[in-house]
C-alpha cells in the first residue's frame, strides 16, 4: 500500500486481491473496494462500486493508478459519489460447471 498505509481487508481467493482504499475528491473521503488479479505482466485493479479500472506493473502501482483513475472519475461525475456505499459490498465466490 502507498504512504506505508495496509488495506482495510484484504483476501487472497482464486487469484484475486481485495482490499478498501480511500479516496480524496473535492475534500471528500471515500472508501471503495478493489478487485486485483494478475493479466499478463499486469496488474489490473477494479473498483467494485464504480467499475473503474486501471493497472500497474507492481499491485503497489495498480493500487495507485486506480486511486488516481478513481478521483478523476469522481471530479468528472460528481453524481456518481453518491454509488460509493459506506459499508464494504459482500465479496462472494462463484463456482460454475460449465459444459
Amino acid at each position: 500500500m502507498m504512504n506505508g498505509q495496509k488495506p482495510a481487508a484484504d483476501h487472497s481467493a482464486a487469484g484475486f486481491l481485495f482490499a478498501r482504499i480511500k479516496v480524496t475528491s473535492t475534500c471528500m473521503r471515500y472508501t471503495c473496494t478493489t478487485a486485483i488479479t494478475q493479466e499478463g505482466k499486469w496488474y489490473v485493479a477494479r473498483c467494485v462500486e464504480l467499475g473503474v479500472v486501471s493497472q500497474g506493473k507492481t499491485i503497489p502501482e495498480a493500487e495507485k493508478n486506480l486511486r488516481e483513475a478513481v478521483e478523476l472519475y469522481l471530479d468528472d461525475a460528481p453524481r456518481k459519489r453518491r454509488l460509493l456505499s459506506k459499508r464494504a459490498p459482500m465479496i462472494t465466490m462463484l463456482d460454475i460447471q460449465h459444459g
